[in-house]
């Protein structure tokens, strides 16, 4: 019977002695895991402020191009204006032209 009590101390000191390192295992394997999601948050936090920056850089060059474009819209405005007051002096002397040169034709021959 004392072998058999040897036996079972022994066993019961064997699994003692494999929790401890399992435990360690564990916990080892938990701290990596710990790690690698305080690794994968602190890359996750960074990326949002890459993003954010990037997302503001972004919006200064559309207000840029949005006043750039408005000061093209009033450009083409006035430039439209312009034009269409050229055209109208060009048809007004043109009429001019031609109804001078009617009467001139005219009186001749009278």
């Amino acid at each position: 019977m004392a072998d058999s009590s040897s036996d079972s101390d022994n066993f019961l000191r064997g699994r003692v002695g494999r929790r401890g390192p399992l435990r360690a295992t564990h916990s080892r394997a938990q701290n990596h895991c710990t790690e690698d999601v305080t690794t994968k948050i602190h890359t996750l936090a960074s990326t949002l402020q890459d993003t954010n920056r990037n997302l503001r850089h972004v919006d200064q060059m559309l207000g840029q191009y949005r006043e750039y474009n408005n000061e093209q819209t009033e450009a083409i405005a006035t430039l439209k204006e312009t034009l269409e007051q050229s055209i109208g002096q060009l048809r007004s002397q043109r009429l001019s032209r031609n109804s001078g040169m009617r009467s001139t034709s005219l009186s001749s021959l009278c």
